[in-house]
């Protein structure tokens, strides 16, 4: 939708009048939440300067956006500076040119914003267009909070007073962003990635205030994946608090998903819902589709178990995994299906188990379903229905009279 024609849509000249039409049925002062979520431009009829969503409803609580951030159409000026009561504001896709207008709603509420989710979308191309101060040293690091929440570099200031929830998508962080945060009420933080969002978390370690997330997720992006310190960080992250329930982690590095699972066992006593993915971007030139890696199996299982199946297997086969220590009742992660079973046998025992929720693979995707996979060659099935050998023998044993019981 982003950038389109938007030929699935209403020409943008009709969408001003098809939406006031609605708009003006409500009495002043009613409407408390709002939300445009087309994937285009807004109209500056509805929340231009004179726009009639902010001037008639400036009590507006809630404020969700998902705009067009290559549109170009004229008449799309955003104006949100009369809106003073927002505790909650998305926004997905902004363009350079409304930086001002997030900048607003966001000083303008910063008292009282519970819940502030932003999604840039394209933080390289809104780069390209961004007017640097060099005379005032903004750069990369400093620009989001002091050009989007009016901080300056002086004395630290803790911005969002009453924030809950917190999600970031390519928004660049950096360590002044962690003094900003009222960690005292964030109870939801989520990175995707976000430069810098390492300099971030180490800030925050460094504030020692009380932190009491209960859903942490951290996405890498370029400038973490070259070296180790976004691993350092984020295992040192969650071994300075306890009390998480949430956790979703996605890294490019298959190597070092035991070293994180170590780290992870510090939340035993409450975490119950684990994602974790390690994915790369290819970049060949000709194919960016995303691949799942899992972790190196020797790392996870003795060397030929989940290969051999005249092998036996028993629990104490596997020491190795850290996640058998805890209580969780959700777990997504990719996994060569030939493991999926040594994966599992540590939770023989547990009672907590619901769900798990396998990926495919980086070898499923390289390598597709062959002849050799097919479950019943006589049966005329599409290639979206076959299952690999591999995940029905995994099947038969995890819901046959050995199972466990919960899941």
């Amino acid at each position: 939708m982003f950038g389109g024609t938007m030929r699935d849509l209403p020409e943008f000249c009709f969408l001003a009048p098809k939406a006031m039409m609605v708009l003006r049925e409500l009495p002043d002062g009613q409407l408390h939440t709002f939300s445009w979520d087309l994937g285009t431009c807004v109209p500056s009829e509805i929340l231009g300067p004179d726009g009639w969503v902010t001037h008639h409803h400036p009590s507006l609580r809630s404020l969700s956006l998902t705009t067009d951030p290559y549109c170009e159409e004229t008449g799309s000026e955003i104006d949100l500076s009369s809106l003073r009561k927002l505790q909650n504001l998305t926004w997905r896709g902004p363009r350079a040119k409304d930086i001002p207008a997030l900048s607003d709603a966001i000083r303008g509420n910063l008292p009282q914003l519970q819940n502030v989710g932003l999604d840039l979308v394209d933080w390289p191309g809104i780069q390209l267009e961004l007017t640097w101060d060099i005379e005032e040293d903004i750069d990369e690091e400093s620009w989001f909070t002091h050009t989007v929440l009016g901080l300056t570099s002086g004395l630290p200031t803790v911005a969002f007073e009453a924030i809950r929830d917190l999600s970031l998508s390519q928004v660049p962080l950096g360590a002044a962003m962690a003094h900003a945060i009222n960690f005292n009420t964030l109870s939801s933080l989520r990175l995707r990635k976000c430069p810098l969002w390492d300099d971030f978390l180490k800030s925050a370690m460094e504030l020692k205030v009380p932190i009491k997330l209960k859903t942490l997720e951290l996405q890498y992006n370029d400038d973490v994946t070259q070296s180790e310190r976004g691993d350092v960080v984020a295992g040192d992250f969650l071994g300075v608090f306890e009390g998480l329930e949430e956790l979703f982690f996605c890294n490019p590095k298959a190597e070092i998903a035991v070293e994180l699972w170590h780290r992870v066992v510090h939340q035993q006593a409450t975490l119950r819902r684990f994602v974790h993915h390690q994915r790369l971007i290819g970049s060949s030139g000709i194919s960016k589709q995303d691949m799942d890696f899992p972790p190196d199996p020797s790392m996870l299982w003795p060397q030929g178990y989940g290969k051999n199946r005249d092998i036996p297997r028993v629990e104490e086969d596997y020491p190795q995994n850290p996640l058998a220590s805890l209580n969780l009742e959700f777990i997504r992660l990719s996994c060569y299906q030939e493991l999926l079973e040594s994966f599992g046998l540590p939770f023989m025992k547990k009672v907590s188990w619901k769900i798990l929720h396998i990926c495919q693979s980086h070898t499923d995707i390289v390598h597709g379903v062959t002849t050799s996979d097919i479950y019943d060659s006589t049966e005329h099935a599409s290639p979206g229905r076959l299952l690999r050998l591999g995940t029905r023998r995994f099947a038969q044993w995890i819901f046959g009279p050995q199972r466990i019981q919960s899941l």
